[in-house]
């Protein structure tokens, strides 16, 4: 394997790295969970989805460090650069994601009116990235174990549509809290959070996955 023969001080360094990371992650972690849960259960509350987004977080990272880690020790070579995929799905995402933004700046201004059709909009729009991405998967025509970089892009790419489909299932209970208890600007508000948090996920894979990935790849 050349990653091996010939990077090994390089590996030996981001394997140092890895672990000291893990350790110092893991406790910050701890400390600030203890601290969290000796003050008020609202403090409770937050620390819960504070770990919830932090622990998202580490993993989207754990797998980029790990494709990093591949792709830095592989043989360069140069592939050629297609944008089409990427325009449609980065597209779709960011247009749910803007719909969202409005119906949180309608809720803030006290209109209503439309919340219910443009989120019925957005979760069209959300199935529609899923069904792009599905696409995608389809064109690669590789299976889970082909090489080292269709083995990453199928799963952080998956994890990432797996996120999508939790922002869904988000966005229904959202029309579902509008049909029976009107306005709810606290749920909708956490909903926007969520996904502008997917899109920024996104946005950094598609430089991972899209931009970086034709100017220099590698083989095993």
């Amino acid at each position: 394997m050349i990653y091996l023969k010939n990077q090994t001080l390089f590996s030996t360094s981001l394997q140092s790295a890895s672990l000291g990371e893990v350790f110092l992650v893991s406790l910050i972690s701890i400390v600030n969970s203890i601290r969290e849960f000796m003050t008020t259960d609202t403090s409770t509350l937050y620390a819960v989805f504070g770990m919830i987004i932090f622990s998202e977080i580490l993993i989207f990272f754990g797998f980029a460090w790990a494709y990093f880690h591949v792709r830095w020790g592989n043989v360069a070579m140069d592939t050629p650069l297609n944008l089409v995929p990427f325009f449609y799905i980065t597209g779709t995402l960011n247009v749910a994601s803007s719909i969202i933004s409005f119906i949180i700046y309608k809720n803030t201004s006290g209109e209503f009116s439309d919340s219910e059709k443009l989120l019925s909009v957005a979760t069209l729009i959300a199935i529609a990235f899923l069904s792009y991405q599905g696409d995608e998967y389809t064109f690669i025509q590789c299976g889970l174990n082909h090489n080292w970089f269709v083995t990453t892009f199928l799963i952080i790419t998956g994890l990432h549509s797996m996120h999508v489909c939790v922002g869904i299932v988000l966005i229904l209970l959202s029309i579902y809290y509008h049909d029976n208890d009107g306005s709810n600007r606290s749920e909708d508000f956490n909903i926007g959070t969520y996904w502008h948090f997917v899109e920024l996920v996104w946005v950094f894979l598609t430089f991972l996955l899209f931009l970086m990935w034709f100017k220099n790849t590698g083989t095993i």
